[in-house]
């Protein structure tokens, strides 16, 4: 009976320590496919978070030390694909000799920098279409436009210091989108193109294990989209089946860690630019452009409405109290253009030619209220 029993213990054993084994085997087997085929991860997988090599960069982009990526140099009309559309990218020195910007070019000192992000640079359209360049335009001034794809408050804040600050701006306008507290989060976490520093690489087992294991990269992308799919596939919710919705629900809503954090960093990051700018520039006026995103329109009057607009009204609030400029142009546009809210954005919430056309001119309206007039 005894022995009987000790015969059971052991076969059990046997067993888990051979389900242990196959289970290892398995996994090892899947990493050295990987190895031999990376390509079977698709690319948003391998690249989102972790990996920063020049493949990842946005297009006519190149890696920098100090700013992560920018574009490069001396770029003549490269075509980008875009959705079913292609469009052209060139840029210009502004003075700077290994460095490009997707801008038309200054006479001396500029009169206004832009910075922000793939909004700001106008990815899907052509330069001339540009709302910066639009602005130019309606104002009779000059708008640097230091906007680069790809770019969060972290790597805004970076090509301020690095590039902004020596051309001398009057004026600097700071873009914000919605989708920059989830890239401050991820900056924070990770750093972003060539900057690989933040918490997550503190602890070198997790950074070993990013740099060289398919699996935690797999298993930690669908980790870190969690609140995504969340919204994806939640039952009976008209967020369900909608990506686009999904990830912004999932990516403006403040009431998300990952978000309320990457809020406060982006406020942190304004409030110092704001600091430096007049410490360096005395006279010289720093404001904050809120651009509203396609679902924040499009969704209005919704129950949606209150989660999509939290982030501007206390970006508002923050300006007031710290006495920085912001101007919010998603009441003019919501209460103008509502009904053509599809005709302003593509899907992905970038400015179509014809959004680029009314945030320029929403802007300089109110940019006239606030400027004097350059002479």
């Amino acid at each position: 009976m005894k022995q009987s029993s000790q015969s059971k213990r052991t076969s059990i054993y046997s067993i888990v320590g051979l389900v242990v084994v196959s289970a290892f085997m398995s996994l090892l087997l899947i990493e050295v496919v990987v190895y031999l085929k990376p390509d079977l991860i698709p690319p948003v997988i391998r690249t989102e978070y972790f990996l920063a090599d020049s493949k990842s960069f946005p297009p006519g982009t190149i890696p920098d030390k100090n700013v992560g990526f920018k574009y490069a140099p001396n770029i003549s009309n490269m075509e980008v694909p875009y959705g079913n559309k292609t469009y052209f990218i060139s840029t210009v020195s502004l003075g700077y000799n290994d460095t490009g910007f997707r801008d038309d070019g200054i006479d001396g000192e500029p009169y206004a920098i832009v910075l922000g992000d793939s909004v700001t640079a106008c990815v899907g359209i052509n330069q001339a279409d540009c709302w910066v360049e639009l602005l130019e335009d309606k104002t009779g001034t000059d708008f640097a436009n230091l906007g680069v794809s790809g770019y969060g408050p972290d790597l805004q804040f970076r090509m301020f210091q690095h590039y902004g600050l020596p051309l001398r701006p009057k004026v600097v306008l700071w873009v914000f989108f919605a989708n920059d507290m989830i890239q401050g989060w991820r900056f924070n976490q990770f750093g972003q193109g060539a900057i690989v520093e933040g918490e997550f690489w503190k602890n070198p087992v997790r950074g070993w294990l990013a740099k060289h294991s398919a699996i935690y990269v797999t298993l930690s992308y669908f980790w870190y989209e969690r609140n995504f799919f969340r919204h994806l596939y939640a039952e009976n919710s008209p967020v369900t089946g909608n990506s686009t919705l999904a990830w912004w629900l999932a990516y403006s809503d403040l009431t998300v860690p990952e978000v309320a954090e990457g809020f406060e960093r982006s406020k942190g990051l304004i409030f110092q630019a704001d600091q430096e700018l007049h410490t360096e520039l005395a006279d010289a006026k720093f404001i904050v452009v809120i651009i509203p995103f396609r679902e924040q329109i499009l969704y209005t009057g919704t129950d949606l409405q209150p989660t999509f607009d939290a982030s501007s009204e206390q970006l508002l609030d923050f300006g007031r109290q710290n006495n920085i400029s912001i101007i919010d142009l998603t009441p003019a546009i919501r209460g103008q253009w509502q009904d053509e809210a599809e005709q302003l954005y593509f899907e992905d919430s970038h400015l179509t030619e014809k959004g680029s056309e009314v945030v320029a001119e929403v802007l300089a309206k109110e940019l006239e209220k606030m400027l004097p007039r350059e002479k």
